[in-house]
């Protein structure tokens, strides 16, 4: 075992003790903004001009290859504590990440991290029949859904408290493409079934089965991804975020992805193109890993 490993093995057990369930919300309220002038954020939040904003786009053609180690998923396959709660806040669907079974969050460490993160919600931004939404392009080109995976640095104890770090927020992207395909183990058919029941505003329902976070990366390659310096992709954008976009694009059928279109806003407006547009690199460093690091 190399001393890096050992260290990385010393890190985890010296943070794991701490880990506990922490609220998810980034406190944005139902009427906190909305995305049909996003400038408009500047004025009550001026970090949204900053030079470190999110989302931008990735491309390899841009990016430096970094060897690191991947990405080490931790109790993501262990059964989350239920009920698991899905909300439609009004923004987004967000899905709160509680203590699993054995009594601890899952986490991620590795991957360029320094430090332990613990997963605390995982949320979704879609486009519409007419705009691809996700928040990320990837090669040049937008897709039709991206997953967040947000998760905090253990040192804070809240997400507030870390969105005040540079390093305080770690954000795992994942996005999805339409694919005409009527597979029933599509991996986020947990949460699409729950959102005829999330159309208004502020409804909450619960997965009744149980449900580990693993599951929802089930067809994932997590060796390949893009990393940078970036930041919360909704107010107060707090440049505190480490993103961690997978290359692998995923695939979601039309009847699961139109399943989002049909959720409201809390004006009861059609809650659709939930995204930010792409932000200025302003001379930001890519970094892409491409697995050759085991």
């Amino acid at each position: 075992m190399t001393l890096n490993k050992i260290l990385s093995n010393l890190v985890v057990f010296s943070y794991f003790s701490q880990l506990r369930p922490i609220s998810a919300s980034f406190d944005n309220g139902i009427n906190g903004f909305n995305y049909d002038n996003t400038l408009k954020w500047i004025s009550e939040n001026p970090l949204c001009s900053g030079f470190r904003q999110s989302p931008i786009s990735l491309d390899r053609q841009i990016s430096s290859p970094l060897v690191i180690y991947p990405i080490t998923f931790h109790n993501f396959d262990v059964e989350l504590q239920g009920p698991v709660h899905v909300t439609n806040n009004g923004n987004a669907v967000e899905m709160d990440v509680e203590n699993t079974v054995n009594g601890f969050h899952p986490f991620i460490t590795g991957g360029g991290l320094s430090g332990v993160y613990q997963v605390e919600n995982v949320h979704f931004h879609w486009g519409s029949n007419q705009i691809r939404g996700s928040e990320h392009a990837v090669g040049g080109q937008k897709y039709d859904l991206e997953m967040h995976i947000v998760c905090k640095n253990i040192k804070f104890g809240s997400l507030a408290e870390a969105r005040d770090d540079p390093f305080g927020i770690a954000v795992m992207g994942v996005l999805f493409k339409e694919v005409d395909t009527n597979s029933l183990e599509h991996p986020l058919k947990p949460i699409i079934d729950l959102l005829p029941s999330l159309t208004k505003a502020g409804s909450v329902s619960q997965i009744a089965q149980p449900l580990k976070l693993s599951s929802l990366l089930s067809r994932l390659n997590p060796k390949y991804f893009y990393t940078y310096r970036g930041s919360l992709t909704t107010p107060p954008c707090s440049q505190s975020v480490t993103w961690l976009v997978f290359e692998h694009i995923q695939e979601i059928p039309p009847n699961s992805l139109h399943q989002f279109w049909r959720l409201r806003d809390a004006d009861d407006l059609p809650l659709v193109n939930n995204f930010r547009p792409l932000q200025q690199l302003n001379n930001r460093k890519i970094f892409s890993r491409n697995a050759k690091r085991k």
